[in-house]
């Protein structure tokens, strides 16, 4: 059977707000599902590529980038503390949302790809310039369902989004002027301080989602 709703929204806490329009009343379940598993998965994937690249490539450029990741998501958690604005009613966190850790690191890696793909494709194949739209794309779809699944008010994915984007912009055109000058010592350094906080922060997110788990079960 079908109704009339328009395209959805979702109420904090996912629950799926309908407005007008026509849509199968079946489909939906199905989609909230979907898109709230797709963003409980986002942290993992997106980790998991980002470690497979360091282990693949680990040259000077990736873990240029991946410091930099580290260091603007450090900055985004001092950030939230000292804004200290709560996430919207029925939020499934409790710790402050301004600005959105997840929206803040998905457009630092996602802006910084599509920049060295951009670069890539002035001498390259012409579907570089596609993956790096699809980059930025998919980065913005990914914080976008941080507001759809009521994890953060619009503003606070936003503020994220942007801050996370000027910081991989500054971070890459720091690269570019940096990178080819280390010396041997200076690209062994970058290594060593890479894996180091790699470390590190990984070991932060396990020790919170293991925290969760065992006060949950």
């Amino acid at each position: 059977s079908s109704v009339v709703v328009t395209p959805i929204s979702f109420e904090a806490g996912g629950s799926p707000v309908f407005f007008g329009g026509v849509w199968n009343v079946a489909v939906m379940p199905l989609c909230v599902r979907l898109l709230s598993a797709l963003n409980a998965a986002t942290k993992w994937v997106v980790s998991g590529a980002v470690f497979s690249v360091l282990v693949w490539r680990h040259d000077r450029q990736v873990c240029w980038c991946v410091l930099g990741s580290i260091l603007a998501a450090g900055n985004c958690k001092i950030l939230k503390r000292v804004i200290n604005e709560s996430r919207p009613p029925g939020a499934r966190e409790a710790d402050p949302g301004m600005p959105s850790s997840h929206a803040q690191s998905l457009s630092f890696l996602s802006t910084y790809c599509a920049a060295e793909l951009v670069v890539l494709s002035f001498d390259g194949p012409w579907w570089l310039m596609l993956a790096a739209c699809a980059s930025v794309l998919g980065g913005s779809f990914l914080a976008w369902l941080r507001v759809a699944m009521g994890y953060h008010t619009r503003a606070q994915v936003v503020v994220g989004y942007a801050l996370g984007s000027a910081g991989a912009v500054v971070w890459w055109l720091l690269g570019d002027r940096l990178l080819d000058t280390l010396t041997t010592n200076a690209v062994a350094s970058l290594f060593v301080v890479t894996l180091v906080s790699s470390a590190c922060f990984a070991q932060q997110i396990l020790q919170k989602h293991l925290k969760k788990w065992f006060a949950s079960s």
